[in-house]
């Protein structure tokens, strides 16, 4: 056969035109050259092998790691590129302050019924089925009126590793300081009935001597006689400030065991 008879094999290339032939294996001496270079590096003799973003490469991470393989691309330099996290490929997640809007509804109310509403409100929303009205005689689909507002859509939140086990997330402390509030209130109302009650039972002579000792502490709510003088209110609160302070567990029950006694001092049964 020619020459011209015999073809060479072609070369076979991939998707992007890298070519996927193996490379070529090293001789013996090159072998030792790059064996003592590796040395010399991890000894510090030499200066570390930069990659294509001009990052030192520590000579102590294995060739199975910083070498690129050969079938992506032979001729490319050793790197850590492919071992980082790849921008493309990365989640992006919401922030642990983001969370759902509740009791939210839009400003625009429709004046007419719309394809695809519900049928018995007229929020586009949602359907029939999910409606959380009360079910009409008539609904808005038949009537046309008293449609009701789009419901807030919420957007689909991602957390990461974080912000699904974020306990606190959507808490509003507002919320429970309403809550406070309100307690607070009742237990000032209960405290002013309880005192109001005793007061009366007081003025009518229906109360023993022990129990009008007792009127004067209602829930470790202080009610002086006016018959005291400022020094002994300050003596008093300053008393039970210590109190409080060494051992507030008990502060109940030292309120009625010593504070008797001082209260006692300015009534006259």
């Amino acid at each position: 056969l020619s020459a011209a008879a015999v073809k060479k094999p072609k070369m076979a290339s991939g998707a992007n035109g890298v070519s996927l032939e193996e490379p070529k294996k090293m001789t013996r001496e090159d072998w030792r050259k790059k064996k003592e270079l590796e040395e010399q590096r991890k000894l510090g003799n030499a200066p570390a092998e930069v990659d294509e973003e001009g990052k030192d490469i520590s000579p102590h991470i294995p060739q199975y790691i910083s070498s690129v393989p050969w079938y992506i691309d032979p001729s490319r330099r050793p790197t850590l590129k492919h071992q980082r996290h790849q921008a493309e490929k990365q989640k992006e997640y919401n922030s642990s302050g983001d969370w759902y809007k509740g009791g939210v509804q839009e400003h625009s109310v429709a004046t007419r019924y719309r394809r695809g509403a519900c049928e018995n409100c007229g929020a586009l929303t949602h359907r029939r089925k999910h409606c959380m009205e009360r079910p009409r005689k008539a609904g808005a689909k038949y009537t046309g009126m008293d449609i009701a507002q789009d419901e807030h859509v919420q957007s689909q939140l991602v957390f990461g590793y974080d912000g699904k086990r974020d306990r606190w997330n959507g808490y509003d402390p507002d919320e429970h300081m309403k809550i406070v509030e309100e307690y607070s209130k009742v237990d000032l109302a209960k405290c002013a009935l309880k005192a109001q009650k005793l007061r009366e039972e007081l003025a009518l002579g229906k109360l023993e001597r022990s129990k009008r000792i007792y009127c004067f502490i209602i829930r470790g709510k202080e009610l002086l006689p006016a018959s005291l003088s400022p020094e002994d209110v300050v003596r008093i609160q300053r008393k039970k400030f210590m109190m409080t302070r060494q051992n507030p567990v008990f502060e109940w029950n030292l309120c009625i065991m010593y504070e008797v006694y001082e209260y006692a001092t300015g009534c006259c049964f």
